[in-house]
């Protein structure tokens, strides 16, 4: 342990690290639908990584109870911007 301090474990960490693993396995089941249908990588990948990140976002919003400033906000704007325009032809 560096700095001295402990490390502290609680069953609302532990329940949040299970749904982690949970959601992170989702984000590869979907990578491997996306890809199944034959998406580009170069598509699929920034798609998949957005969605993951915006809702990541919602979650931390609802469950923890986190503000987003303006710059926050911009940059969850430019990922759905940029996710729509990778998404239509």
């Amino acid at each position: 342990m560096t700095g001295g301090s402990s490390l502290v474990i609680s069953q609302k960490g532990v329940w949040f690290a299970f749904l982690a693993g949970i959601f992170v396995g989702l984000a590869e089941i979907a990578s491997f639908f996306v890809f199944s249908k034959g998406v580009p990588v170069s598509v699929g990948i920034p798609i998949i990584i957005g969605g993951s990140v915006l809702v990541g976002a919602v979650l931390g919003l609802i469950f923890l109870k986190e503000t987003l400033n303006l710059v926050h906000i911009l940059a969850i704007a430019l990922i759905v911007v940029g996710v729509v325009m990778l998404s239509t032809k």
